[in-house]
């Protein structure tokens, strides 16, 4: 969302857009707090100082670890399906994560837990106020901008462990846009009921994204959430 953002700026309000549409994930909450990605090299990040928000990690600086030892694996693993298949298979998470330079306090699951640790109230703070901001934006430009939740495929699943509510994500982001009175639409209740009976395997690849079939279950249901709340039924 961050770097979204910054895109946003420095080049999407450019083309005059009619209607912005931000797709978001429960990762996200993730990307919004580091200054790195889960590939293991730098980002951009926001903070709130003082009650604004503050772009750090600028310019963002290249570790030697990866320009010198991973920069080939991170290549190859970001262009070529059959080597971050090959990887999957041989490499144990702990050496990947090594590998990556991924801290030993990351745990993607925390954005899942009922009681979740600091670090991700503050990225839930974080992204509302990246949301706010696009939103301002927007309302000065006399743009329309949606925030579309999209749900990872673990969020169908039922967790043995107690402190996990796969719900989470969806709630927090809903509560962002309600109290930035932001347009919103979840595919996660949405996509529960297109399941029905259907596993939801015909709708996701292994590594959690949507196949073909997904997107295009997706893209069905954010055209006609268009046609009839934004466009007032207005064929487009």
């Amino acid at each position: 969302t961050d770097q979204e953002y910054l895109i946003l700026k420095e080049e999407g309000w450019k083309y005059s857009p009619d209607i912005v549409i931000l797709c978001f994930l429960a990762n996200d909450f993730w990307d919004n707090i580091l200054n790195f990605t889960l590939r293991g090299y730098g980002k951009p990040k926001f903070e709130i100082v003082n009650e604004k928000l503050v772009l750090k990690n600028v310019p963002v600086p290249i570790p030697e670890n990866f320009k010198k030892k991973f920069a080939l694996f991170s290549f190859l693993e970001a262009h070529f399906y059959t080597y971050s298949f090959l990887e999957n298979l041989i490499y144990k998470n702990k050496l990947l994560n090594k590998k990556r330079q991924i801290p030993s306090w990351f745990n993607y699951e925390y954005i899942y837990y009922k009681n979740p640790p600091e670090i991700i109230k503050e990225s839930i703070e974080v992204t509302g106020r990246i949301l706010r901001e696009i939103n301002m934006s927007a309302l000065k430009k006399n743009v329309k901008f949606i925030v579309v939740y999209l749900p990872s495929k673990e969020q169908f699943s039922i967790s043995s462990k107690k402190e996990i509510n796969y719900s989470l994500p969806h709630l927090y982001i809903q509560e962002i846009c309600h109290k930035e009175n932001i347009k919103f639409l979840s595919l996660y209740p949405l996509f529960k009921k297109t399941l029905g009976g259907k596993k939801i395997e015909e709708f996701y690849f292994k590594d959690g994204h949507f196949n073909k079939k997904g997107y295009l279950t997706a893209g069905k249901i954010i055209a006609e959430f268009l046609k009839k709340e934004v466009f007032n039924k207005r064929i487009f």
